[in-house]
């Protein structure tokens, strides 16, 4: 009688018919993929994690250019972004800046203008697209990047349609609108090489002892290799303690 052979605790639920569930895929990133080959492709794992449709809404009001690019590489992580919108008045010479990075990342922009001072209408432009977007296009979830708490509404009705939100902007932005998304990252820290953490002194010092100590000629012989890698197994009738 055979035995089928042991599947890993973290790929439970890849038996199921009718694909993949998403905190399965999850947990997969780092998982082992010595038993993958009985249970689904990896090809189509990878198609799993990167088939969600994004639409990206930008309020060139509260964001910078020079955080486009990325945003853009964060939202690949967790998708493709088919629509690529940004709204602003284009015709002020404070948004002459953006005309390269729109395209440079095919993005399009929506003008809009300023009817009266003092009141944006970027906000509505953004909010009516929004929701054309929501009901016509087949898209599984909302990028809105922008550090106004005018769009904390319009982020809680899209969840309520069972899509997910993605939001974006500065340190600066109202809680209200964070608690509405799904997933709020700071601007701030896209694009940053996270610091590399010293070691401790004692762990220096270890490595560099373990660096420097000889297996004295006697004492090898009385290792053998075992079956399981880096690791030695010392005979009973060996020398309990050595010093190089």
């Amino acid at each position: 009688m055979s035995t089928s052979p042991e599947i890993p605790p973290e790929v439970p639920l890849l038996r199921r018919r009718g694909g993949v569930r998403e905190g399965t895929v999850r947990r997969l990133r780092g998982a082992s993929c010595r038993n993958f080959l009985y249970l689904v492709p990896l090809t189509a794992l990878i198609m799993e994690l990167n088939d969600k449709k994004f639409a990206v809404l930008v309020d060139a009001d509260n964001i910078s250019h020079r955080k486009i690019k990325d945003i853009l590489d964060e939202i690949a992580n967790y998708g493709t972004p088919t629509i690529k919108r940004i709204y602003g008045d284009f015709t002020n010479p404070k948004f002459a800046a953006w005309k390269e990075v729109l395209l440079e990342n095919s993005i399009t922009p929506i003008q809009q203008y300023a009817y009266t001072t003092g009141k944006n209408a970027t906000d509505s432009a953004l909010i009516i697209d929004a929701m054309d977007i929501l009901h016509k296009e087949g898209v599984d979830g909302f990028c809105i990047v922008s550090s106004d708490s005018d769009y904390t509404r319009l982020a809680s009705r899209i969840r309520e349609s069972g899509r997910e939100v993605l939001g974006f902007g500065e340190k600066k932005t109202p809680k209200p609108f964070i608690k509405s998304c799904d997933k709020f990252i700071y601007v701030e820290i896209l694009g940053q090489t996270p610091p590399e953490k010293a070691a401790p002194a004692k762990k220096k010092a270890d490595a560099k002892r373990s660096a420097g100590a000889v297996i004295p000629p006697g004492i090898q012989s009385c290792f053998l290799w075992s079956r399981k890698p880096s690791s030695w197994i010392l005979p009973v009738s060996a020398p309990f303690m050595w010093s190089p």
